[in-house]
Order: structure tokens, then C-alpha cells, then sequence
């Protein structure tokens, strides 16, 4: 079937040939960013090598850890009776395949690129053997990282043939996403003209009404009308059920999202309609179907691995596999005790069960009679009819349901959509934005200018951006030694052009040596070698062996790291980072960072172009880009992407600038209740986040999370601690000494003190930090200190009542805990923590206490984020000092 019949297929089209075109070019953008990213992927495979550790190399590593702590802040870590060893003994494995092992990565030729070391330890994954392709069941498992020694805990021990560990590019998700926006483009379904309306231009197009159809007879999950804020989930459950296309769930931490989608799933499937439920975290999934599992209307099927530790061990019964394996086992029994009394077809059945298509049977069986299915966004795609019917997707599913679609792009939405009749978005803007590939982005940008225009950017921007970066250009070719010039004039920087000079030796030592820019071709530049900086880039050919020695020999031993580290990577990569940052500040109003960054990136474009379009078709480029990689679907419908919702362009889609608000409002509903937070935690966040329109406490609420723990005095404070952390690694050794501290405290209490509202009586207690180093050292501690973890990155204590995570902040949206200690490890530079989304994730976890650990002073004394200076101005603060003399 021609891509023409499908779009004659569709309905409500006037200009055929037009709307076609519409949307192959509105999707072409999509496209290209997945095929650059794509591309990026597949260049990313890189290789390290690795040492397996000795039983006695471990065993130093840690030893090493605690004089590392003694050495650098004069005190020891407190393991309480139990000696180093004992705690080694104890907790850590011995170097077997049962255990894992430790393993050393290092580079044998000591030019690694800068992010080598990173990548590694940042990795969930490696294998230990050259590939191109990524094959699950050849990943040798990440379990634990220690950057500190640039080791890594394996799950088994690699292949002792290849001396070096690689990683290997995973771009299957990314193939699923190019395929499905493929099937869109050129093979559209009469189910999804609604997607279709989102690319069309709003004078063209309209939305059908939202009419109250179906009343619903009873209420299961919403049935306290007395319940503050139950009124306006109820409104949005009939708005979803009824809705023809879209419907749009906000609403902040703890306001009952979990709760409405419940009900939502109860209610399509009491009108026999079948749900597909995605989120981008596991127990976003896995929280609704713990709620709803025990319903008796609900046939559900959960996607994912049963080795999979971040799936909750509840639903496990309810994965794929799980479900296929005992519902064979029983009938194959069942038919089995028939014995003589079965009939043929019974026998041509347990045949069939017993051979090798028995399994798919089941399966197709319990997926066509599932009225739930379940799986995170990347789950998801194994389920069987979207990795086999990926080229022809159907709408076999009612209804699409996406928690934290905040966190979800277009391009991550429409793998599953595609396969439903109606979409139903669930999140909060205020929180995380979808996670961004900075490698995709530069790879991106990389293809927006020639690499010599790159080039030049990058040299004429770190000169403006650092007065101690200083550059020597000699180049051939006299056109590339007038762009430098045309920029840096443009910038108003001076320079020493040996192109305009006279006689050369004419010049004062002097001013070679003050001048931060040199430009000359190489013959006028080695004709003064003996008198250039030593502290310069070098940019160019022709330059002497001497000179490329010093050169190196500065950049080793001498150079200002400051400035090294902000002028690392190429053109892509110091426009990608400021793109990524700006973008997550965009909420922040009077954010000197934000101007800073924008500044930066005017700075950053080639601004010798006479001709403005290119400069237009440049900042286009970036615009398109950003569109496709930085939003989120939820907020690209409810408001469109940020630069665009007051720009003139005539040519307005829902995509681009959002829902007009007479479409929206049918389809929309913002929840505004906190039911989760005591009301001390939650004034910050309602205040400064969401301006008094969101978190409104539960009347109750303070009631509700009464306790007895006596050791803090407010709900919400400071424990300062003002030594320097380590920027290089981002860790802060005081802070997780006062951490391990103040649980030690909690734990004195928790063990006489049960919570009675748990139903195996713990305390949930989490400890964040907005770094993975900082997280490793946090997790490797706590294991020492309290025994063997239960998961990832979990411990429970049975004797004091207690559950501890340890995460990143980031990570656990979507979770809450009792008590939340957040580590803030800067002291010096705010990196991103002036992100409100990242904050507001951070602060909007716990129930009934919150900890801030960090340098208090610091960040009240800094100016250039608005929202720390007001974190750090909440009252109640437990110093350091005084802390210690309790």
C-alpha cells in the first residue's frame, strides 16, 4: 500500500498534497536528530584497559579510602568496634565469579581523551571483546564503581584473552524511534489523525469537542468527595475517559497523580477498554500496578526482566515471562491429569504445549486477553508486538497512559502511541526534564558549520572568555587568517597581525610577550619563535619541535586549570553543555547563570557572516535541534517549546506553540493538593516553585505526619558544614561523615521506635546527592558500616526498623522516603544546582523530615542563582561545630 492511499485513508483533510507536506517536513527534524544521534552512537565505541585486582589490592584500595579521609580533613571514619579488616572480611567479596570482581582501568598509552576515564565510570555495561553491535548477553554488569581509584566492580571476571574492556553503542532504541516516525510520516492509520493534527497549521486545523458521554456510575479509588483536591482528579478521570484524543494531568509531588491514573485504569477497563501504561522509571510503573493488582477486573501484564533489581518484587509475578511460564506449567498439568479422557484436539493441544511453539502460544494467549499492560518507556519496546510489528504499527490498545510524561520527548512518546487510539499525559514541568545525550547534541551542532568556522568559534570565544587564554595562529591560508581577524574584531579583542607589520624584528619583546593573540603565517611566526609566550594554544603548522615542547610541557605542568577545564572539547561541545544548562534554567528567573550562558552562546556563533541568512539558518538549525532533543511531550502540547510561545511566525502548531486554551482546557487539569510532605518541608517549593499555584498542604497534613523524633527542630534545616569538597571528583568527604553520623543518630531512635504506618514497620529513609561520585562513596560506606545491600543501591536494617536508599536526585523522582538527607557536595561552584527542576525533586521527597547537608554560607553568600540564595535562607541550622559539641 503507497504512502499516498494511506493519507487518502485519513479523515478531515482539504488539501490532500499540502498536509503531506506539512508533515513530512515537520517531522524531518525528528529525523535528523535521530539519525545524527544514531551516527554519534556508533563512532562512540570505545575501549580501555583493565587490570583484575588482587584480594590484596581490594583490601588496600579500602584501607587507602579511610587514611585518604584521615590525611585530607585529620579524622577517621567511625566504623564504631570493628577494625578495617574485620569490615573488609565482612562485607566485601572475595574476587569469585559468585561475587563479582574488581578491576582497575587504566590507559597504557596516557593519551586517553579526557572522557575515557568517565565514560567507564559512568557505564552500566561493558564487554570484553571488540563489537559493533550491542548484544545484551554479552554485558558483563556494572555493580559497583569506585572513581576515586578508577576501579569498577564487574559482576564476573572478563575474558583474559583482550586486554582491554570496551563499550559498545546501543542504538536499538533509537532504531525503534527512527521507525515509528517513519511510520507516521510515510504509513499513517486512521487512529492516529489526532497525532497528525499536532504537526498541522492551527488556522487549518481543529479539535473536536470533549463531551460528558460517559458518566461514571461509581467510584473506587476516588471515592472520598471530603478529600481536599478529589474534585478536580474526578474532573480530569471524566475528562480523559471522554476526551477523543489527548488529556493532560499536572500536578506537583504528593498531589495524587498515582492515585487519579489508578482510577483512570479502572474505569477504561470497566468500559472494556484495554490500557497501555508507560513511565520512564520503574516504580512510577510498578506503583500503580502494587495498587491495582489486587482488582479482580484487572488482567495485568508488567514488560521487563525478573533479573532486573528495579522492578518491584511484587509485580514480578505479573511479568511476561512469569506469567507465560506458570499458565504453560498449569494447563500442560491440567491436560496431563485428563490422561484417557482427553480428546484429540486436547491432545493436539498439549502437544502443542510441550513443543517448542508452546511458549508463544501462552504468550499470544495472555497479551490479546491483558486489559493493562505495563512497562517503562524503554521496557516497553520488547513487548513482542512492538519489536515485531514495528514497520506496520496497529491501535490495539484504547488508551495510552504516560506517568512523568514530563520526562518523556516526542520522539520517546511516539514508539508506544502509535499503538493506541487515545494518549493521556501525566507529570510536572517543575520537575525533571527528559535526559539529554550531550554527545548527541554536539554531534548535532557538529553538522551546522564547517570545522574550520568551528574552529574559530572556539579559539576567538575562550580568548574573549578568558583573559588569561592566550592563542598563536599560523596559518597558510590568508582567507582563515582574515576570519580570525573579522571575528575577534567583531568581538572587540586586539591582537598582533604580522600579516600588517613591516620588518618583523622591529617589534618590542615586550609586546609579543604581553600579546594574548598572535596571527601571522608560519614563516612570520617561527621568525619570532624565540620571543612567543610559552603559555599559549598553538594553533596551525609550521610551529618548531622546541616550541611544540614547551608548548606541551606548559599544558602538562603549568597551565591555569580553571581555565583548561571550561576550554576542553571542540565548537559542539562548549555550545552543547550551555545549551543543556540554559534549557534546565529556564524557570529561573534572574538567574545570572542564564544570562551568562546566553551571552556566552552570541559570543559563540560566527559573527563575521556578511550574509545574515546564514547567520538565520544557523540559529535555526539550533532552534530545530532543541525542539526535538530538550522538551518534553507533556510540554510541548500544554505550552510549546519555550522560544516559541511569543514568537510572530504565522505558521502555528500545537508542536511548536502548544494547545490554543479553548482546545486545552477540556483536556487539561492541575492538581494543586500536598498530601505528601509535613507543611514545614513543603512552604519552600509552594512559595519559590510553584508561586503559591501548586502544593497546597492537606488541612490534615501536619496531623498526619506527627512523630516524636527529637533531635531536629524543625521539619526542614541546614546541617552546615563548611570545609572544601574535592572538585575534580565532585565528592565531599565531610559531608558523608556527617551523613553516616546523623543516621547513626536516627538508628538509635528507630530501633525502640517501629513506624506503625508501614506495614513491615520501617522507616523509609533516602540519602541523595546531585552527584554519582558522591553517591558511589555514600553506598560504599554505608555497606561497610551496615552490612550487604538487598539491591542496587538499597539496605535494609531489620533490627532498627529501617530502609536506606542511597540515589542521585534525579533518579529518584518519581520516589519518597520518611527522611531524605541531600548531600550538596559543592563548596566553590554551584555546577547545576541552580537548576529549579533538579532542586525541586530534591526537597519534594520526604514525609516527615528533611536534611540538607552543604556549605550554607556558601551558597547564601553567592549571587548568581537566585533559588540556592533563598534554599539557604531557611530558617534552622545545626553547624558543624555546634553538631559536634551535642
Amino acid at each position: 500500500m503507497s504512502s499516498h492511499l494511506f493519507y487518502e485513508n485519513l479523515p478531515e483533510i482539504d488539501n490532500m498534497s499540502q498536509f503531506r507536506r506539512d508533515v513530512y517536513y515537520k517531522l524531518l527534524d525528528f529525523i535528523n536528530y535521530l539519525n545524527t544521534a544514531k551516527y554519534a552512537r556508533k563512532k562512540h565505541s570505545v575501549k580501555i584497559n583493565y587490570h583484575v585486582m588482587t584480594p590484596q589490592e581490594v583490601q588496600q584500595m579500602f584501607q587507602d579510602l579511610n587514611y585518604r579521609y584521615y590525611e585530607i580533613y585529620g579524622y577517621e571514619m567511625n566504623f564504631g568496634e570493628e577494625s578495617l579488616n574485620e569490615n573488609l572480611s565482612h562485607n566485601y567479596p572475595k574476587n569469585d565469579q559468585s561475587e563479582g570482581v574488581y578491576v582497575k582501568i587504566f590507559d597504557e598509552t596516557n593519551r586517553a581523551d579526557e572522557n575515557l576515564f568517565e565514560d567507564f565510570l559512568k557505564s552500566q555495561s561493558v564487554v570484553d571483546h571488540e563489537t559493533d553491535h550491542y548484544i545484551e548477553e554479552e554485558q558483563i554488569n556494572v555493580i559497583n564503581k569506585y572513581p576515586l581509584f578508577n576501579v569498577i566492580q564487574l559482576e564476573r571476571e572478563p575474558n583474559a584473552d583482550s586486554p582491554y574492556l570496551y563499550i559498545t553503542p546501543n542504538i536499538y532504541i533509537l532504531n525503534t524511534q527512527l521507525y515509528s516516525i517513519y511510520n507516521l510520516q510515510a504509513k499513517p492509520r486512521r487512529a492516529h489523525r489526532p497525532i497528525l493534527r499536532l504537526f498541522e497549521q492551527k488556522e487549518n486545523s481543529s479539535w473536536p469537542s470533549v463531551s460528558d458521554i460517559n458518566p461514571i456510575q461509581r467510584w473506587y479509588f476516588l471515592d472520598n468527595n471530603e478529600f481536599p483536591g478529589n474534585s478536580v482528579q474526578q474532573d480530569f478521570v471524566r475528562k480523559a475517559l471522554n476526551s477523543p484524543d489527548f488529556a493532560i494531568l499536572e500536578g506537583p509531588p504528593g498531589s495524587g497523580k498515582t492515585k487519579t491514573i489508578c482510577e483512570l485504569v479502572i474505569q477504561a477497563i470497566e468500559a472494556g477498554q484495554r490500557v497501555l501504561l508507560c513511565a520512564s522509571t520503574h516504580v512510577a510503573v510498578d506503583n500503580v500496578l502494587e495498587k491495582l493488582m489486587d482488582r479482580d477486573e484487572v488482567i495485568a501484564v508488567r514488560i521487563g526482566k525478573k533479573s532486573n533489581k528495579r522492578i518491584s518484587p511484587s509485580v514480578k509475578k505479573y511479568l511476561l515471562s512469569e506469567r507465560t511460564r506458570t499458565e504453560k506449567e498449569r494447563l500442560i498439568e491440567k491436560l496431563t491429569e485428563l490422561d484417557n479422557q482427553r480428546n484429540s484436539g486436547q491432545d493436539y493441544y498439549l502437544h502443542i504445549l510441550k513443543s517448542d511453539e508452546g511458549e508463544s502460544e501462552i504468550q499470544r494467549m495472555i497479551l490479546d486477553n491483558a486489559n493493562l499492560v505495563c512497562g517503562t518507556m524503554l521496557g516497553i519496546l520488547k513487548h513482542p508486538d512492538i519489536e515485531e510489528e514495528r514497520n506496520s504499527p496497529q491501535a490495539v490498545f484504547d488508551m495510552l497512559i504516560i506517568d512523568e510524561a514530563s520526562k518523556t520527548t516526542f520522539q520517546e512518546f511516539i514508539v508506544p502511541a502509535l499503538f493506541c487510539k487515545k494518549w493521556i499525559l501525566v507529570g510536572d514541568p517543575k520537575q525533571l526534564s527528559p535526559f539529554v545525550d550531550d554527545m548527541e547534541v554536539r554531534k548535532s551542532i557538529d553538522g551546522f558549520l564547517p570545522e574550520i568556522h568551528q574552529i574559530i568559534c572556539k579559539d576567538c570565544f575562550c580568548c574573549w572568555k578568558h583573559e588569561d587564554f592566550n592563542l598563536i595562529v599560523a596559518e597558510v591560508d590568508e582567507h582563515i587568517r582574515d576570519l580570525y581577524k573579522r571575528q575577534l574584531d567583531t568581538l572587540e579583542l586586539e591582537y598582533i597581525d604580522l600579516d600588517s607589520l613591516g620588518a618583523l624584528e622591529e617589534l618590542s619583546n615586550w609586546i609579543i610577550l604581553g600579546a594574548q593573540i598572535i596571527i601571522g603565517s608560519p614563516e612570520q611566526v617561527q621568525s619570532i619563535a624565540n620571543i612567543l609566550p610559552n603559555d599559549a594554544f598553538l594553533r596551525g603548522t609550521g610551529f618548531s619541535s622546541q616550541m611544540d615542547a614547551s608548548y606541551e610541557y606548559w599544558k602538562k605542568n603549568k597551565q591555569n586549570q580553571f581555565t583548561a577545564d571550561r576550554t576542553k572539547g571542540n565548537f559542539g561541545k562548549l555550545l552543547a553543555w550551555r545549551l543543556i544548562l540554559e534549557y534546565g534554567l529556564r524557570y529561573a528567573e534572574n538567574d545570572l547563570m542564564r544570562q551568562e550562558l546566553r551571552d556566552d552562546m552570541k559570543v559563540l556563533k560566527p559573527l563575521w557572516y556578511e550574509d545574515e541568512s546564514l547567520l538565520e539558518k544557523f540559529d535555526k538549525n539550533l532552534s530545530n535541534m532543541k525542539k526535538v532533543a530538550f522538551p518534553s511531550v507533556l510540554e510541548l502540547l500544554k505550552e510549546g517549546f519555550y522560544e516559541n510561545r511569543n514568537d510572530r511566525d504565522s505558521w502555528h502548531t500545537v508542536i511548536k506553540n502548544g494547545f490554543d486554551e479553548s482546545d486545552l482546557i477540556p483536556r487539561y487539569e492541575k492538581l494543586r493538593y500536598n498530601h505528601r510532605m509535613h507543611s514545614q518541608i513543603s512552604e519552600f517549593p509552594r512559595v519559590k516553585i510553584y508561586e503559591n499555584d501548586a502544593l497546597i498542604d492537606n488541612p490534615n497534613i501536619d496531623r498526619i505526619r506527627k512523630w516524636t523524633y527529637p533531635h531536629y527542630s524543625r521539619r526542614s534545616l541546614w546541617i552546615s558544614v563548611l570545609e572544601r569538597n574535592d572538585n575534580r571528583t565532585n565528592i565531599n568527604f565531610p559531608e558523608t561523615q556527617v551523613i553516616l553520623e546523623e543516621l547513626e543518630l536516627f538508628l538509635e531512635w528507630s530501633q525502640f521506635n517501629p513506624n506503625l504506618d508501614h506495614p513491615q514497620r520501617f522507616w523509609e529513609v533516602a540519602v541523595l546527592t546531585f552527584y554519582s561520585n558522591q553517591e558511589d562513596l555514600l553506598t560504599n560506606l554505608i555497606t561497610r558500616k551496615y552490612g550487604i545491600r538487598r539491591g542496587i543501591n538499597e539496605f535494609i536494617l531489620r533490627p532498627y526498623n529501617v530502609k536506606i536508599t542511597i540515589c542521585t536526585g534525579d533518579r529518584f523522582q518519581g520516589h519518597e522516603a520518611d527522611v531524605v538527607f541531600i548531600s550538596f557536595v559543592k563548596t566553590t561552584s554551584i555546577g547545576f544546582l541552580n537548576s529549579i527542576n533538579r532542586l525541586n525533586v530534591g526537597i519534594t521527597r520526604p514525609r516527615y523530615q528533611l536534611v540538607m547537608i552543604g556549605n550554607k554560607k556558601f551558597f547564601l553568600d553567592q549571587r548568581i542563582s537566585p533559588i540556592l540564595h533563598n534554599l539557604a535562607q531557611i530558617e534552622g541550622n545545626i553547624s558543624l561545630e555546634t553538631r559536634q559539641r551535642k
